[in-house]
């Protein structure tokens, strides 16, 4: 596929399964029937699926439903270090190639996704009820003096919501008037 494209056995599947540097993912056994396996004499390559999440997930025996990014990275990066996740530089969740990814802390990772706009927020997230024009309109009001109540009923949210925007904890990247 790539010619720059090299296989790495999967950490603690090693003999079984490897992962390229571009992200694929192939199988060494084959089925010997009556629950046993045995060697094949070409690697398969496997079919990946997504998880709910949109990142490229696969199913391997013994290691059980993986994140192929972390496959990549695991193999060809080392495992991964403590207090660290696995990051795309790019933001492309089913962009694996090895230069793509990275060792990072969760506070890195997550200001990728601000930098990537792929962070889900405000209405991009699921059940939101306010959008940003409604919090505008908030912030516009609260500025004014109105009650937190008064437009906790007339947004149909809770106090607790209005209170969190107010105070900084909600909605923060929509602007104060």
């Amino acid at each position: 596929m790539d010619g720059n494209e090299t296989w790495r056995w999967v950490l603690g599947a090693e003999g079984r399964y490897e992962v390229s540097s571009i992200g694929r993912v192939r199988s060494w056994m084959a089925p010997a029937g009556a629950g046993k396996t045995e060697q094949r004499a070409e690697p398969l390559v496997l079919a990946l699926g997504k998880n709910a999440d949109g990142y490229p997930r696969i199913f391997l025996k013994g290691r059980g439903d993986c994140k192929v990014h972390r496959l990549v990275l695991e193999s060809f990066a080392g495992p991964c270090p403590v207090g660290k996740q696995a990051c795309h530089r790019n933001g492309v969740r089913d962009d694996n190639r090895i230069e793509n990814l990275r060792w990072g802390t969760k506070r890195e990772n997550e200001n990728d996704k601000i930098t990537h706009g792929t962070k889900l927020l405000g209405s991009r997230t699921n059940g939101a009820i306010l959008d940003e024009a409604k919090v505008a309109e908030i912030k516009r009001c609260l500025s004014r003096g109105e009650r937190r109540s008064s437009l906790a009923k007339r947004y149909d949210v809770s106090h607790f919501t209005i209170s969190d925007i107010a105070r900084g904890i909600r909605w923060t990247h929509v602007p104060w008037p």
